[in-house]
């Protein structure tokens, strides 16, 4: 998990140094990103139409924007951080 994650932290940081995602994302943004991409995998969709659909709208959410995303509860104020 440690390696998955790692991998996830260079992919994220290198897209936003190129700045084509938004800056304020974390690295358990970007996989949560893709376990609910996965969660749209089913077997009456053989296609993946349904599958590339989701995808597009959620990669449209990881992209600069003008506003900025809510704080996540890690940088929230108060807010104590627990490593995994």
């Amino acid at each position: 998990m440690r390696h998955y994650l790692s991998s996830l932290e260079w992919l994220l940081r290198r897209a936003v140094e190129a700045g084509v995602v938004r800056p304020e994302l974390e690295v358990r943004d970007l996989a949560a990103v893709i376990v609910m991409v996965l969660a749209t995998v089913r077997p009456s969709d053989p296609d993946g139409a349904d599958r590339r659909r989701n995808l597009a709208l959620v990669v449209e959410g990881l992209r600069v924007s003008p506003t900025t995303l809510p704080p996540s509860s890690r940088q929230a104020p108060g807010a104590t951080v627990c490593e995994q």
